[in-house]
């Protein structure tokens, strides 16, 4: 039985995107705990907290709440690091699959992904480069937008070495922390406001990710129809 560990950050939203997450845990047993690292919003109950004061640049805000939840006494020794959009939309017999892009440097400087100027490129980028350099290997590029399972001491151990004043794309810690295998490449769970939101749910993987926009659209629609009833992770 295992853990799931949300980073959640800001507090400017009722974040109802990790409330249909949370809904949807019940398609895997397997996860008998929640974690909430960061922001905690009012109507979140019967979860453990580690509240933190957010930091103003995102990828900062990652890397301190998951050196945070590290180095917690009592926190899960092995646990699914969740963002809140995403959604377990198949029932999961189980652990969750890991899912992978292919080689990591491939995958974010393809003339598709890659944008110069964009930060979570830029991150990705060089947590790869960092990981290629001190491990001899290419690294796989952890980016599906699923669930990933770690090891908590392995973290711990990675984000100790990892320098502090480079930027760390949050699902590449896989690569040195991770603890469900190599995994497989069933394409990105992704779904943007232009996504084909049935082509993604005919890939190969019982989770979907979205964002704000999406959120607000048809996957939205898609999640509140299939999870209409709260949680035992919600307050009425």
């Amino acid at each position: 039985m295992t853990a799931a560990v949300y980073i959640v950050g800001g507090t400017n939203r009722t974040h109802e995107e990790l409330r249909y997450s949370l809904r949807s845990l019940a398609n895997c047993p397997d996860i008998t705990q929640v974690w909430i690292v960061g922001f905690v919003p009012a109507w979140a109950t019967g979860i453990r907290s580690l509240p933190l004061e957010p930091k103003s640049e995102k990828f900062a805000n990652m890397r301190a709440s998951l050196t945070a939840l590290a180095n917690t006494k009592g926190a899960p020794k092995r646990f699914y690091l969740f963002n809140e959009d995403h959604y377990i939309v198949e029932p999961i017999d189980g652990e969750i699959p890991t899912y992978h892009l292919g080689s990591a440097r491939e995958y974010i400087t393809g003339p598709s992904v890659w944008r110069p100027k964009n930060t979570w490129c830029r991150a990705v980028l060089t947590t790869a480069e960092w990981l290629r350099d001190h491990d001899g290997v290419e690294p796989l590029a952890y980016e599906a937008h699923t669930p990933l399972i770690f090891d908590r001491a392995r973290l711990a151990e990675f984000l100790d070495e990892y320098p502090a004043n480079r930027a760390l794309a949050m699902s590449m810690a896989y690569a040195r922390a991770g603890d469900g295998g190599a995994g497989e490449n069933h394409g990105n769970a992704k779904v943007g406001i232009e996504s084909d939101l049935a082509a993604k749910r005919a890939q190969d993987m019982p989770v979907l990710s979205g964002n704000q926009a999406s959120f607000d659209g048809e996957l939205g629609d898609l999640l509140r129809g299939m999870f209409p009833e709260p949680s035992r992770f919600e307050r009425d």
